[in-house]
C-alpha cells in the first residue's frame, strides 16, 4: 500500500524530518511513499515556497538505504493557476521527478484555507469557483500525474454539509474528469478530507462519476504534515474503492505508472 501525498520540512508548512516519516510509513505497513513538497508560484501569503530538489534528493537517496522494504519516490505537489502552469512546465522538466500532483491553492489571490475566502459568497457560488479553478488550470495543461484533493475548499467551509457532491456540479466535474481520463492522468483520494468533510476528496460520488467514465488512475495520499499522519486511513480507503469496483491503485517510478492491485 502507498501513501502518495506527504510533506516534509522542505515545504514551508511543515517541520517533519523524512527519517520520522519514513518510520512511520514502515509501522504502518506501506510499501512506498512519495514525497510531495510544496512548490507554490506566487503563494499570496507570508510562506514562501522555496525548492531545492538537489537537497532533497540526496537526502532522500541516503535514508532510502535504511529502509529496504519502502520506497521512497521523489514527488511533488504543485500549486497552479491558469497564468503560471507555463511556468510549472519548465521546472517539472528540470528535474527527475517520480511523481507530480497538480492542486488548486489560490484563485482570486486567495486560499480557501483562509476564511476571507467565503465572505460575501454563497456555498455553490464558492464551490463552483473552485472548481472553475481546477477546470481552467488543466486546460492545455497535462505536465502531471494526478489532480490533487478535488474538494480542497470544502475542508474549510464555514458550515454545514461540507460535502461537494457530484449531483450539484456535475458539468464541471464531469469536465475535470472527462479531461483527465482522456489525457490518461489520474485522480488523488485524499483521505485528509475524512476528518472535516466526513469523506475524502474527492467523495464518493466523485469517484463512482471518473470510474464511470472510464478512469482508473488513482493514487492515496494522507496529505500528511507531520509523521504521526503518515498511512492516515489508507488501508481503509482502499478497501472502500474495491467496493466501488476500481481494481488498482497506481504507482509511479520516473513518471511511469504501474497499476498494482488493490
Amino acid at each position: 500500500m502507498q501513501d502518495y501525498h506527504i510533506h516534509s520540512d522542505y515545504s514551508t508548512d511543515s517541520e517533519q524530518k523524512l527519517l520520522g516519516i519514513c518510520e512511520k510509513a514502515v509501522e504502518q505497513n506501506l510499501s512506498e511513499i512519495a514525497v510531495t513538497d510544496h512548490i507554490d508560484i506566487d503563494y499570496p501569503y507570508d510562506l514562501h515556497f522555496a525548492f531545492d530538489f538537489d537537497a532533497r534528493s540526496a537526502e532522500m537517496d541516503a535514508v532510502q538505504k535504511n529502509f529496504p522494504s519502502l520506497a521512497i519516490k521523489k514527488g511533488v505537489e504543485i500549486g497552479i493557476t491558469a497564468e503560471t502552469k507555463k511556468d510549472y512546465v519548465n521546472i517539472i522538466n528540470a528535474h527527475p521527478f517520480d511523481f507530480v500532483i497538480a492542486s488548486v491553492h489560490v484563485l482570486d489571490g486567495i486560499d480557501p484555507y483562509y476564511p476571507e475566502f467565503f465572505v460575501g459568497k454563497t456555498k455553490e457560488q464558492a464551490y463552483t469557483a473552485y472548481l472553475q479553478a481546477i477546470d481552467d488550470g488543466m486546460r492545455d495543461f497535462d505536465d502531471y500525474d494526478v489532480i490533487g484533493h478535488i474538494g480542497y475548499a470544502s475542508r474549510f467551509y464555514p458550515g454545514e454539509n461540507r460535502q461537494i457532491h457530484y449531483a450539484d456540479y456535475a458539468d464541471i466535474l464531469d469536465s475535470i474528469l472527462k479531461r483527465a481520463v482522456q489525457s490518461g492522468k489520474g485522480i488523488e483520494v485524499n483521505t485528509k478530507g475524512i476528518e472535516t468533510t466526513g469523506d475524502t476528496l474527492p467523495n464518493e460520488s466523485i469517484l463512482k462519476r471518473y470510474r464511470e467514465l472510464g478512469g482508473e488512475i488513482l493514487t492515496l495520499g494522507s496529505d500528511a504534515h507531520s509523521a504521526d499522519r503518515v498511512g492516515d486511513a489508507v488501508w481503509e480507503t482502499a478497501e472502500k474503492l474495491k467496493e466501488m469496483g476500481f481494481r488498482y491503485y497506481t504507482s509511479f517510478t520516473r513518471r511511469k505508472a504501474t497499476q498494482v492491485k488493490l
